[in-house]
């Protein structure tokens, strides 16, 4: 009621009429020409709009917003600028030193360097084998004539071998090889016995300089 013009206040005293929420504290043009002196008269109760007991609960005039979707220009009514007024937010620009708090320089990020992986050893130039010996002697020329004999005696044996020799003491060992297991060694053996020649299996020490045999 205190929002209310004083003809307003009389209308909802002594009529019940109420104005339209946006026409609160404003009055009728007709109303305000009457107060300036105009000749038409005040509305009067037979001229004032017929209301019932339900009509006065109805809204009426226009919906909200209305005059806003005409005319972006036209200003809000006022029951909606003072009820939002103070619900304005505002928001403070942000400063270079506040966006740059939380950023990360990838000038000056470093990646984690990978340890290089070390090289595998190289495999040693006389490695460890498996051979048949099948004689001695201080002589390379007589022990290639030997390996000439045996190689016509079991040729189906020896025939896909090359021989070898590897110093021992003083002397030299005349091998048969290199066998690819100790297993394999050891049926050459056998094989070789059955055919009347004796060997034994020999395996060569790591380092060791086993040299191929020139035969003529």
């Amino acid at each position: 009621m205190p929002r209310l013009t004083p003809a307003q206040q009389a209308a909802a005293a002594n009529l019940g009429i109420f104005p339209r929420a946006a026409d609160i504290g404003r009055d009728a043009p007709e109303i305000v020409a009457y107060q300036n002196g105009a000749s038409e008269p005040a509305l009067t109760l037979a001229q004032a709009p017929e209301t019932t007991p339900g009509s006065l609960l109805e809204p009426s005039g226009q919906p909200l917003g209305a005059a806003r979707s005409e005319g972006e220009n036209q200003p809000a009514a006022p029951n909606v600028a003072d009820a939002f007024g103070d619900m304005a937010v505002r928001v403070e620009p942000v400063s270079a030193a506040v966006a740059d708090a939380g950023s990360v320089d990838l000038t000056t990020f470093e990646a984690p360097i990978e340890p290089t992986p070390e090289p595998a050893p190289k495999p040693p130039a006389n490695p460890s084998r498996v051979w048949v010996q099948v004689a001695t002697g201080r002589d390379l020329k007589a022990l290639g004539f030997d390996w000439r004999r045996l190689a016509r005696r079991a040729p189906d044996l020896l025939g896909d071998f090359t021989p070898h020799t590897v110093p021992w003491g003083q002397a030299n060992r005349l091998l048969a090889g290199p066998l690819g297991s100790r297993d394999e060694a050891r049926d050459l053996v056998n094989a070789l016995k059955r055919k009347g020649v004796d060997t034994f299996r020999y395996t060569s020490p790591e380092g060791a300089e086993v040299q191929e045999l020139k035969t003529p």
